[in-house]
């Protein structure tokens, strides 16, 4: 009777459970929800237009703080169809592409008269395949910063590029404030900052079709234009107008600006603050004209407002975003997004109201700022617009500064092989794949495995059951149909935070979803798996057993390491024993993201702690993570360090259990500490921690954190190529997130997925029948 009224409450918990997972949606009141920005005053002050707008219309408008506007995409994405879907986003042109594409935003169609109140890039920014989808509120985008000390606006503002160089390389080096200082200093691996140098040459990114769509066919990267712009910067670099290392940044090149080691760089106003605060008196003007006498025009990324294409209200939607547009809203919005009269310069406006009120005009730089954004280039926003980011750094890097070793790299193959790897990205993310029809066979072969596989189930419990008797059975049978039922919330719960993610993704690993396919993707079968092992078999075996390699290495040193340690605790006095415990420690209870970027900069090799202390001691500088050897011995040592104290302490613990005879027994055989400790502490522990260690070379083979000590590099001088350091895990990390071949990298994660299953199954069974041989 106990047994059944306990399964009864469970089966009525469960019911509740279910219908407080599903509740009845209840009718409620038209309110348009608009997903703002990080900024809190600007998203305060969106709701006092919302206020406004209620007041007029009666329609409630719902703002939401947002934590980035990089977030936006994704999140669009998964909720556009939910109960918390937005109807308006603020988010990046750039961002548009793959949701454009996709069905994700509702074309628009402005009048005339906002049409006429905007820049023309606040609508050519949002508009894909001559289809608009969205309008511009503010532009991010650069200039020349110069130091007001030495340089005058005058001497700048009219020059071209050409004119510009010379009057850089004629300026010599001067000094001021007590450091050497040139005239300009640039950063030749960022294209982002350099693409208006490329295009004044005849360089460019993606050329456009007959109807002024960007062509990613077109890669204008290794054309004679480009080749002249590599060309002028190898004429600066005997000038020292660029950045010396090729481990340099464009922080490197604000702090040579703010350290008054260069009069002028170009940057936006991201870096203002540093600058103010290392009181250097600076400017800002627009960039030289090109050699033409047009108008330079900088790469810019444009903050704007979309619709969902899913809303339920659409009309009210357009409404409340028309009235966003309206000059006095887009004026608050500006001076919020700045911070009022601090004038932080997050926002700068394209509405030609804004861009002409005394907010803007009155303070000089944000008066330059508001020319250059009447001429800028919106960065490409179709979904192979980003591809450059993968491939730009380290391409211009090789042709600035030559391989590892500094040998220098024929410029014109580089310039050959940047385009190659862009256009094969392009061609592979539209890469046409046939889908595949599974036919009746195909399912009847599918359920007859699925029913084989359960009448063996059956077949076997069966054949338990008959060692019982009739009675015994049972009572077997009414306990574990208890047993199921009180666990099946949990059972529940695994199979949809365990077991289904495991099988869509399987499913997704024969699919061809990518960020052109996000909606309509089809099954290819293994078309995935074909591309893996027989086009890309060299790149992943070598990266596969680097994997095994790393896991290994780092299992074995850590449980040595740990091991020899705790033995040598275990030796000491309790309360010295007790200090280097909490020395040894540290490495693993901080957390490890810090130890990673801490050893990061001791190890790197322009500025490194680690070289520079060399460099004191008369040695040269070393490159530890610039060499793909020492790189691959620098993360093996940071991984191991940072796992010793885990490995020492559990081997502490079991140190105590072993018989003092072992050891009295092969100290009179004459065995020394050395032998003593690897054929009997060793060996004991390790029979011990086995699957401790089993669960940690699986951790250690989906080791991600690697990533953030080395980013996968050093790359080799293929692009597109695994770094030296790169795991299989932060391989796929790529490819899902840089070339968004989502169903390619989920075949990667099977491949991971099913080698350490069977690892794991394989390493147990064999430690299961040792342990049972040893009884």
């Amino acid at each position: 009777m106990k047994n059944r009224v306990i399964c009864l409450l469970t089966i009525i918990l469960i019911l509740i459970s279910f219908f407080f997972i599903y509740p009845v949606n209840a009718q409620t009141n038209k309110v348009i929800r608009v997903w703002g920005s990080e900024i809190t005053r600007e998203n305060d002050v969106l709701r006092n237009i919302a206020e406004s707008y209620k007041e007029k219309t009666g329609t409630d408008v719902l703002i939401v703080d947002r934590r980035s506007l990089f977030d936006a995409p994704k999140d669009l994405i998964n909720n556009a169809q939910t109960q918390e879907r937005p109807d308006i986003v603020m988010i990046q042109h750039a961002d548009i592409g793959d949701l454009a594409v996709n069905g994700f935003l509702m074309e628009l169609d402005f009048s005339e008269s906002i049409k006429s109140a905007f820049d023309e890039s606040a609508f050519t920014s949002f508009e894909v395949n001559d289809r608009q989808f969205g309008i511009g509120y503010s532009v991010e985008t650069y200039g020349l910063v110069y130091n007001k000390d030495v340089i005058s606006y005058d001497q700048i503002s009219d020059l071209t590029w050409d004119e510009f160089f010379e009057f850089s390389k004629n300026f010599g080096t001067i000094e001021h404030k007590g450091s050497q200082m040139k005239a300009f200093i640039l950063n030749p691996k960022n294209m982002y900052f350099m693409y208006p140098i490329i295009r004044n040459y005849g360089g460019y990114y993606y050329g456009f079709d007959e109807e002024g769509n960007y062509n990613p066919y077109d890669i204008g990267l290794n054309n004679e234009g480009s080749k002249i712009y590599v060309n002028k910067i190898k004429e600066l670099m005997q000038f020292d107008l660029v950045v010396r290392s090729r481990n340099c940044t464009d922080n490197d090149v604000s702090a040579a600006f703010a350290n008054n080691q260069s009069a002028m760089i170009i940057n936006g106003f991201w870096q203002n603050s540093f600058y103010t605060q290392k009181g250097v008196n600076f400017g800002f003007a627009p960039l030289p004209k090109n050699n033409d006498n047009t108008t330079s025009a900088p790469y810019a990324t444009i903050n704007g407002f979309v619709i969902n294409a899913h809303t339920n209200f659409p009309d009210e939607a357009i409404a409340f975003l028309e009235f966003l547009c309206k000059d006095e809203n887009q004026q608050k919005m500006i001076e919020a997004g700045n911070n009022f009269e601090r004038k932080i310069g997050s926002r700068f406006p394209v509405n030609l109201s804004v861009q002409q009120s005394k907010y803007i005009t009155s303070e000089p730089m944000y008066n330059v700022m508001a020319q250059i954004c009447k001429n800028v280039e919106p960065v490409p926003n179709i979904p192979e617009g980003d591809i450059w980011y993968n491939y730009t750094d380290k391409a211009y890097q090789s042709i600035f500064y030559g391989d590892i070793n500094g040998n220098p790299l024929d410029s014109d193959n580089m310039l050959d092989e940047l385009a190659s790897a862009i256009l094969n990205d392009v061609r592979k993310m539209n890469v046409q794949v046939e889908k595949v029809d599974i036919s009746l066979w195909g399912y009847i072969f599918l359920g007859s495995f699925v029913v084989i596989g359960l009448g063996i189930l059956v077949i076997t419990i069966i054949r338990k059951r008959k060692k019982f008797s009739a009675s015994a059975n049972r009572i077997m049978l009414r306990a574990t149909t208890i047993s199921y039922v009180v666990l099946l919330p949990i059972i529940g719960l695994i199979g949809i935070f365990y077991v289904f993610p495991i099988v869509h993704n399987i499913y997704l690993s024969m699919t061809n979803y990518s960020s052109l396919n996000l909606v309509d993707y089809v099954f290819v079968g293994g078309y995935n798996y074909k591309t893996i092992f027989i086009e890309g078999l060299n790149g992943f075996v070598a990266m596969f057993l680097w994997t095994i390699i790393f896991a290994a290495c780092v299992m074995t040193s850590t449980f040595i390491l740990g091991t020899l340690l705790a033995t040598l605790l275990e030796k000491r006095n309790a309360t010295i024993a007790k200090i280097y415990k909490m020395i040894f420690i540290l490495p693993w209870v901080i957390p490890s993201v810090i130890m990673l970027l801490t050893w990061q900069g001791i190890l790197a090799t322009d500025g490194g702690a680690l070289n520079n202390l060399l460099n004191i001691l008369g040695f040269g500088k070393v490159m530890w993570l610039d060499n793909p050897y020492l790189a691959r011995l620098s993360t093996i040592f940071v991984v191991s360090w940072m796992g010793t104290p885990y490995y020492m302490f559990l081997a502490l613990g079991f140190l105590k259990s072993i018989p003092k005879d072992y050891y009295e027994a092969a100290m009179i055989e004459g065995a020394g500490s050395v032998r003593v400790f690897f054929t009997i502490t060793v060996p004991i522990i390790f029979r011990t921690l086995l699957p401790t260690l089993i669960m940690g070379f699986i951790m250690q083979f989906n080791n991600f954190g690697v990533y953030l000590l080395t980013s996968g590099g050093p790359f080799g001088s293929n692009l597109g190529a695994p770094g030296a350091t790169d795991l299989l895990i932060t391989y796929v990390y790529n490819l899902a997130y840089n070339t968004k071949n989502y169903s390619l990298a989920a075949a990667y994660s099977v491949i991971i997925f099913v080698f350490v299953a069977a690892f794991s199954l394989i390493t147990m069974r064999i430690s299961n029948k040792k342990f049972n041989e040893g009884k």
